[in-house]
């Protein structure tokens, strides 16, 4: 016998009855299963079952308890978008390629920075001497070399 038609059999539970231990008994209710509007799982009887669904409500410590012997269909049963061959394909590419493609990101993010480093800067610190040396700042225009021409020949 299923522990929910066990549970479920008329019994000498009856409402306002204490048992031994202390607890109060309270009357279960038995009923046909039932579709709710605005739940998100809903609770359908098994296709090929003659047997009628069982659902059992109670209350237990202030909560309210439906428990049922139907099958419940929800998001898990849709098929999932990440499920098949084209993510396992997908999977093994990026498994084979993930720590190269990683490298090479990083020296295309590298070239980038050493060529923007300097750009629009308008001082810079010469590098000290000595440990003593005081700091230098050079402005920007000092360090730019000014195009100078050499002197044309002379045809003698």
């Amino acid at each position: 016998m299923s522990s929910l038609k066990a549970c479920t059999s008329s019994s000498a539970l009856r409402a306002g009855t204490r048992a031994a231990s202390g607890r109060r008994a309270c009357r279960i209710i038995t009923r046909s299963a039932e579709t709710k509007q605005g739940e998100a799982s809903t609770i359908t009887p098994p296709p090929s079952s003659d047997k009628p669904t069982v659902v059992r409500e109670f209350t237990s410590h202030g909560a309210r308890i439906i428990e049922s012997d139907a099958r419940l269909s929800g998001p898990e049963d849709q098929p999932d978008l990440f499920e098949g061959e084209n993510m396992e394909t997908l999977g093994k590419v990026m498994e084979r390629f993930f720590l190269p493609g990683l490298i090479v990101l990083g020296l295309i993010c590298g070239g980038i920075a050493a060529r923007s480093y300097n750009e629009e800067a308008d001082v810079f610190i010469a590098p000290p001497t000595g440990p003593d040396a005081d700091i230098v700042i050079i402005p920007a225009g000092a360090l730019q070399s000014t195009p100078t021409q050499a002197p044309a020949p002379s045809v003698n």
